[in-house]
This record gives structure tokens, sequence and C-alpha cells, in this order.
């Protein structure tokens, strides 16, 4: 059904006015709105203009009439204040709201919404939407989706070199009807014969009516037998075609170059589906990408040559693309993993027997040197093994003729000791007796820093801390309940409204007039999160104003 065959006497401006395009340049997107209202109302004087600001919400200009001219539009959109974040979900193209029936929107946005969904409900995408982005950095999967459903279209200002004339004349014609949104709408297979036929998500077949353009399908089939699909093409409203096509296996060889093309070219086909509309599952990206060799978000692309750089980069390809030099790779990682587990067998070889000739010659000396009145320490108790460097010379034989010495020096102490035994009973007397003493400082000392607050209280501190009196407190009742908890706390420091940029804010009279004074000084520390924190603050407490609290404080979601 024709636009123009419609009876609408309105149109709608979606205007994104966060803080993210107060730099981008608005000269053709301007012009291109100008353009549209100037022959919306030469057909149609009746014809008016009704404006809706994008920002964390969005917020319609109240304007009850709407716009009846191009030029009153433009100087409403050139005072636009660019502040706050981007709520895409927000943009709804509704048929009717009111008296008002719309025929179409002009969406100007670049589609990166940095607050709630990333897209808008398809409930709320009716009427349809032309969208300009004027910025190079932008999600143009989701501008394209809101096209798509609405059956406009979604032009990119910046990567082709199309002119404003050209856009607002092509959007007439769609509106007149000389150019349809005619095009795939969906396609229909039994899934026991055929599965993952890709695109499946509608898409424009541009073109005037009368013009043809070949549309490429590709899917996988699960049986070597004639199968049968049926693709409906039409309207996003109606599906005014059906095309019944029967495709006929044909079994090749599966390592000829073709098949990994045609095998590559589905990849590609799945990877670009997976990415529409906003969903990028990376860990199913990348293994398409690793599986059949093309960059993806999570894969990069690799050149190599020979063998040594597969080998180099620890590499394996594709069995079926490369099978030779996936067998030799599988070869040598084998005979490299068989060396690698013999030199450590050998080395673990050799560490066993040395230690069993330091064991040895230890208990040698031990022998001779104690005795027999004392136990001979066990073999494998408190003996350490000498080090040795990586030719395996021990580094610290040098100190092996003195060995003797000091084990007579340690057989004289223990007998010492043995003599003395009443003399060692009561210094550790005397030592746990001063280790006890010490604890109970400790514990009393805990239980008086607990009680005052200087620490938090623990299940591990005695009985007598958790019933020590608490000295009194001018904290608030939260703060009472927040230390009743275990842990960490964690205090904020309080809004200052004596901070230099907040001084002519709280001076202002009025909330709007705070609000011209926090985009002065906007314009000096927009690059400071802790600003736009202090600012909301203010809004928020001081002027009890929740939308320009919330606007303000949606800017952090827009920062770099």
């Amino acid at each position: 059904q024709k636009l123009d065959e419609l009876k609408y006497n309105r149109i709608g401006v979606i205007y994104d006015a966060s803080h993210s395009r107060q730099t981008s340049d608005k000269t053709k997107e301007l012009e291109i709105i100008k353009g549209l209202v100037e022959e919306e109302q030469k057909k149609n004087n009746k014809c008016k203009v009704d404006l809706i600001l994008l920002r964390n919400c969005a917020e319609k200009i109240n304007n009850p009439s709407g716009f009846t001219s191009a030029s009153d539009l433009i100087k409403e959109l050139q005072k636009v204040v660019y502040d706050g974040a981007t709520a895409v979900a927000e943009i709804k193209t509704p048929r009717t709201e009111g008296e008002a029936q719309y025929g179409y929107y002009i969406v100007v946005s670049d589609g990166l919404g940095s607050v709630g969904k990333k897209k808008p409900r398809e409930e709320d995408l009716e009427a349809p939407a032309f969208i300009l982005c004027s910025e190079a950095s932008n999600n143009s999967t989701v501008l394209r989706y809101i096209a798509e459903k609405t059956g406009g279209k979604y032009y990119n200002l910046i990567s082709s070199n199309i002119s404003s004339k050209t856009v607002v004349n092509e959007i007439q014609d769609r509106v007149s009807g000389k150019i349809t949104n005619f095009g795939f709408r969906n396609i229909k297979y039994n899934r026991t014969e055929v599965e993952q036929i890709y695109p499946k998500r509608p898409f424009e077949i541009s073109g005037a009516v009368g013009s043809y353009q070949r549309v490429t399908f590709c899917g996988i089939l699960r049986k070597d037998k004639d199968v049968l699909i049926e693709i409906n093409y039409g309207t996003p409203q109606t599906t005014s075609k059906t095309s019944k096509i029967k495709i006929s296996p044909v079994i090749g060889d599966k390592t000829e170059p073709s098949s990994h093309l045609i095998s590559r070219y589905w990849a590609q086909q799945k990877v670009n589906d997976l990415k529409s509309y906003g969903a990028k599952p990376k860990s199913e990206l990348t293994k398409l990408g690793q599986r059949y060799g093309f960059v993806t978000e999570g894969t990069s692309l690799l050149v190599l040559s020979t063998l040594e750089e597969y080998i180099q980069y620890n590499i394996v390809p594709d069995p079926e693309a490369m099978p030779k030099i996936a067998k030799e790779i599988a070869k040598r990682k084998e005979e490299a993993l068989n060396t690698e587990q013999q030199r450590i067998k050998g080395k673990l070889q050799e560490y066993q027997r040395r230690w069993n000739e330091d064991i040895r010659r230890r208990n040698r000396i031990a022998n001779s040197s104690l005795s027999n009145s004392y136990d001979i320490p066990e073999q494998n108790s408190g003996c350490i093994l000498d080090v040795y460097d990586d030719d395996g010379e021990e580094a610290l034989s040098e100190e092996d003729d003195d060995e003797e010495e000091k084990l007579e020096v340690r057989d004289s102490f223990l007998k010492e000791c043995e003599k003395d035994k009443e003399s060692t009973q009561e210094c550790k007397s005397q030592s746990e007796s001063r280790s006890e003493m010490a604890s109970k400082k400790l514990k009393s000392k805990l239980s008086r820093e607990v009680s005052t607050g200087l620490v938090p209280s623990s299940k591990n501190v005695s009985a007598k801390s958790e019933s020590a009196p608490r000295k009194k407190s001018s904290s608030t009742k939260a703060d009472k309940n927040d230390r009743k908890e275990e842990g960490a706390v964690i205090n904020l420091k309080p809004w200052d409204p004596k901070l230099p940029y907040m001084k002519s804010i709280t001076k202002a009279s009025t909330t709007s007039a705070a609000y011209e004074q926090y985009l002065i000084e906007k314009s000096k520390h927009q690059s400071s999160p802790a600003f736009f924190i202090d600012v909301s603050e203010h809004f928020f407490r001081i002027r009890k104003s929740r939308e320009f609290g919330l606007r303000v404080l949606t800017n952090l979601c827009e920062m770099n």
C-alpha cells in the first residue's frame, strides 16, 4: 500500500540529543530534514511535524500544534542541547497517537544505546522509519533492524557519497510508491531434510518497481535426496509472492577447493546472521572463524606459507583443507612429546640415584659419630639434598669435609642438654608463662579496640570483647545497622556544595537556571566523572528534580 494513499496529518522527527553526538557534523542531516518537511508541506499544507528528542528517555517538545514550518523546525534543532545518555529502546514509531495520524518518521541517531535495552521492542515499531546516521562510530545493525521492521530505509551519511538531495528524492519516491520496500520475508523448509539456511532475517531487494536482483541462500542438506524449500517475498505488512525451489544434492569430492569455498561462504553467512540485531555470541563466532579460516570479532588472520611456520606458531590447519601439512604437524608433535617424556623420565631417575647416594653417605657419617645412647634419626627425616648445578655437579661438595666436625658439635650439645635437663624444663616453663601473659595482653587490647570500634568484631575474639560496652556515637540508624554486619565498610565522601563548579549552580534561583549554569560548567569539566556525580546529586537532593538529575548522571555512560 502506497504511503501517499494513507491519510496522515503528521510526520515525526526522532532526534538523538545525547552527550556523544555533541561534536558530530550535523549539516547533511539538517539539510535532509528541511528538504523532506518542505516537500511534505508542498503536497499537504496541513501536515505538521512532531519533534521528539532522544536522550536517556524520549522527550517530546512541548508544541501541541506541531511545527508547521521547516525553518522553525531547523531553528529548534540548532538550539538542541546535547546532554545525557542514549536510550535506543525508547525509539517508537506509532501509527496513531490521539488525533495525530503519522505517515512516517525520520530518525537521526548513531544507534549506540548506552542505557536500557540495546534495541526497540518490535511491537513499538509500526510506521516506516527512515534512519539518518552522521557518525563514523555507529551500530548499523540496530539501525537497519529498525528500518527493515518498519519498511523504511537506513542511510549512512558518512560512508556513502550520497547527496542530501538524493536522499530526499528517494524517501519521497518510497512514500509515493515509485520505489517499494519489497524484499525477502521468510523461508520455509523441512528441518529433518535441511538445516541452517542463511540469511534468515528479512532484507529489502533494492531497485525500482519492475527491476530484478539476484538473491542467494545457503544451507546444509541432511539427506542425499531432493528437497523442497519455499521462499516468501513481500513488504513488512504482506506477503505477495512465494517461490518454491527444488534442490538436488550433488555428491562431489570434499577435498576439492570449490567444496571448501562453499562451506566457507555458508559460515560467513551464518556469522552475519549471528551479528544481526545486536546479537554477538563471541564463542560461536570464534569457533566459526577458526574452523573456516576467516576473520571475526574473536579471531585474527595469520598467513603461514611453510610447514616450519605452522610448527613455530603451534597452529594446526584444517585437515580437510591441508591434509598433508596437518598430518606432518601431528607426527612431529607426537615425536616431540615422546622425546620430552623420555627426558623427564631420565632426569627423575638421576635425581633418585643422587638422593639414594646422599642418604647412604649421611648414614655412614652418623653411625660412626653418634653414641649408642642416642637414637639415630630416620633415614628420610631431616635429611637435606645437596644442591646441583645445571651440569649435574654438586655445588656444595666443598663442605662435605666439615660434616664430621659439625656432627661432633651437635653430639656434644645434646649431651650438655641431657645433663642439664632440669634447667631446660625451668626455661621451658618460664617461656610458656611469658607466652601466656603476652596472649592475655593481646586479647585484652583487642577487646578494647573492638568495644571502641577501632577494628571490626570477629568470631575469633573472646566473649569478653562481645560484651564490652560500646561508646556512644553520633552516627545515623543506617550506619548502626551497617556496623552489625561483618566485613569492611566503604564510606563515601558526602556531596560538598563548596566545590568551585558548584557555586554558580547552587546560587541559581530556579531549577532551569541551575541547569543553564550546569551547561556552562560542563564545557570545562565534561571529562571529569566526579563533575557529573556532584551536579546530579545537587538536582536529586536540593532541587528535587529527577528529570535533570538522571539526565546529568547518565552522561557517565557516554564518556569514552
